[in-house]
């Protein structure tokens, strides 16, 4: 049994304009979408499409088959042939889809969800969108403001000393107490990602990064 996942209620013209699409790119496609939809009968099979519409049975198939993958129809079998039945929303805007298929630029203009249109002669009415969110406040603090790091207060001037990034890297690791790998590859978006280092006692997330020497190559 077939089980609808979309609610046509809740967006038939876009279910109009999918519908009007998929049988705007064939004409095959839309000759057995006439003849599944014609008259009362609920579903029609194979042997009896293909002598309605004057398709072979191979073009039958493939076209009901893209019919059935787009939710056009619903494909089931009857004694043992296949078919293809009825959508009832399909069919109760069969002329509506149809209009639509033929008339590309009446189709263009139809408005869905993603095609906004507006009936006033200014065009399309804006669309506004509030997003609620947390209010970003920016603060400079300084080395010695985290608490790992609270003694460079002390040191007035540093001498120089040649040191390299992985053990400098090691180093800060040690300083905030993080026992993590972190491996340098071409893809990385930071050096060394913490949530272990202490701003006035309490902890926070911070990305590091260190500059080495340059390599060549």
């Amino acid at each position: 049994m077939t089980i609808a996942v979309s609610d046509a209620r809740s967006n038939p013209n876009d279910q109009i304009a999918h519908a009007a699409n998929a049988l705007r790119l064939s004409s095959r496609r839309r000759k057995v979408f006439v003849e599944i939809y014609r008259g009362k009968k609920k579903a029609k099979t194979v042997p009896e499409l293909v002598r309605t519409t004057k398709l072979t049975r191979i073009a039958v198939l493939q076209e009901g088959g893209k019919l059935a993958g787009l939710h056009i129809v619903n494909q089931i079998k009857i004694d043992g042939q296949t078919a293809y039945e009825k959508d009832v929303f399909i069919a109760t805007n069969k002329n509506k889809i149809l209009a639509l298929a033929g008339n590309p630029k009446k189709l263009k203009e139809y408005p869905t969800k993603y095609n906004q249109k507006s009936s006033s002669s200014s065009g399309p009415s804006p669309i506004r969108v509030t997003v609620q969110g947390a209010r970003i406040q920016i603060t400079t603090v300084t080395c010695d403001d985290f608490d790992q790091f609270c003694k460079a207060k002390k040191i007035k001037s540093a001498p120089k000393k040649v040191i390299s990034e992985k053990a400098f890297k090691a180093g800060i690791l040690k300083l905030i107490g993080d026992k993590g790998r972190f491996q340098d590859w071409g893809g990385e978006k930071n050096d060394l990602y913490t949530t272990k280092l202490k701003f006035k006692g309490q902890r926070r997330s911070a990305a590091f990064a260190f500059k080495g020497p340059g390599m060549q190559g």
